[in-house]
């Protein structure tokens, strides 16, 4: 992200329109969400190995966003909605002790989410040969 935007700082606006068209094709929860959703992507692939606190604003960014998903969804997303929203995990996870009740609850947020999409499911097939 940084070689498309030059440094830090804000994206160049082909980037925000990119990712803009991108969150779009993720599923309809991601539509609903998809400016929050598009900013938080953006800021969680700033620096993707670090903690959601190294980034400013992605914990501002993150925690109302997760705690939406969470609430909102009752099904895995699609996988294109998945891969959009997995950078955005891997950073709330990241965050390590000590940390604020709102970096726990995003932590909780995205713990939960991850759990959704990793529940495991038998194929039809498969039930049949139990």
């Amino acid at each position: 992200m940084q070689a498309a935007g030059g440094g830090g700082g804000r994206a160049p606006a082909w980037v925000e329109s990119l990712f803009d068209a991108l969150v779009g094709c993720g599923g309809a929860q991601l539509r609903q969400r998809r400016g929050p959703s598009c900013r938080a992507l953006l800021l969680a692939l700033s620096a993707p190995g670090l903690p959601m606190g190294a980034t400013d604003g992605l914990s501002s960014a993150l925690a109302p966003l997760l705690a939406d998903y969470h609430g909102a969804l009752r099904a895995p997303l699609p996988p294109a909605g998945v891969s959009m929203l997995l950078p955005m995990l891997a950073r709330a996870l990241r965050e390590e002790p000590p940390m604020s009740e709102a970096a726990r609850e995003t932590q909780d947020a995205a713990l939960a989410l991850l759990g959704l999409h990793c529940a495991p499911a038998l194929g039809l097939a498969q039930v049949g040969e139990i």
